[in-house]
């Protein structure tokens, strides 16, 4: 099953693609040297996104109703294409607002933290998706620990968390944990001369200790989870060599394989998403103007 998915979602990312390169092209044909390549930088970024977000609601649209049948660990497909369809449509709102933003020239303009939370709804849903996401794919790594520890009552043992309610409750929790993100807004709503630029920016809207520790749990939260894939599957070759590669598992062994695959897949590509562009700012020779813009790059 996962297999078809992949299939059924590969021309749709392969259409964003096309799409936002042909975008790309007629924003930078004019374009005559590297140097020009600074100054439009944020347009282009901006310009892109709205397709970047389409794209993702568009695959994860197809993954919830491909995968609405879901059973046992495999809802997790249906849980992360729901987190990835919001992510979509705050990226679609980030990259209309950008737009906005720049034609109407409110570049060099100023606001209060608070008045982001309005205008730029994008940066409460990017705070709010990224701890969901987390938790999330926390829950789905100690899932396939948890398989190879108690792989006879794993199936009792995994109904307790492998419900929309817990999950929703994982949302709540979510929600609580980003509430400190939200006490500079809400200062700047009784002190108005606390200004930061119209753009707002992810970090001048939390400030800079919350923004710091919220970069640093994106950064190594998916390197922690490929590391307990990794013990997960030191256990199973373990317990598979102790009972000669025959034991009671409680789910068919090509479906532990795709889940497997599924959950060090989100790990490695959320470290490389998170951690690439991270690398590309502090590495390049206009790094400043990138270094304002690593939340669009890491989206």
């Amino acid at each position: 099953m996962l297999e078809d998915v992949l299939y059924e979602v590969l021309p749709v990312i392969g259409f964003a693609i096309c799409a936002s390169s042909v975008l790309v092209l007629v924003v930078m044909r004019r374009a005559a040297d590297a140097f020009q390549f600074t100054p439009m930088l944020e347009d282009v970024l901006y310009e892109v996104l709205p397709v970047i977000g389409f794209a993702i609601c568009a695959s994860s649209v197809l993954v919830l109703v491909v995968m609405r049948r879901a059973a046992d660990a495999f809802q997790f497909t249906v849980w992360f294409a729901a987190i990835d369809l919001l992510t979509g449509l705050a990226t679609l709102y980030a990259g209309f607002y950008g737009i906005f933003s720049t034609i109407y020239g409110r570049t060099g303009e100023v606001t209060t933290p608070f008045k982001c939370l309005s205008e730029a709804v994008h940066v409460s849903l990017w705070l709010f998706l990224d701890m969901y996401n987390m938790m999330l794919l926390s829950l789905f790594c100690f899932d396939r620990l948890l398989f190879m520890v108690v792989p006879v009552s794993y199936i009792k043992a995994s109904r307790l968390y492998l419900n929309w309610p817990f999950i929703l409750f994982l949302g709540v929790v979510s929600g609580v944990l980003v509430t400190p993100a939200f006490s500079l807004s809400v200062e700047s709503y009784r002190n108005e001369s606390i200004l930061i630029p119209a753009f707002c920016r992810l970090d001048f809207v939390t400030g800079w200790d919350y923004y710091d520790s919220h970069s640093r749990a994106m950064q190594w939260m998916p390197i922690g989870g490929m590391g307990c894939i990794a013990l997960a599957l030191v256990l199973f070759g373990i317990r598979a060599l102790k009972q000669r590669w025959l034991y009671n598992w409680s789910e068919e062994a090509h479906h532990s394989k795709q889940l497997f695959v599924a959950a060090f897949l989100r790990c490695f590509l959320m470290t490389v998403a998170v951690n690439m562009p991270l690398l590309l700012v502090f590495t390049a020779s206009n790094s400043m103007q990138l270094l304002e813009l690593r939340d669009v790059l890491v989206r």
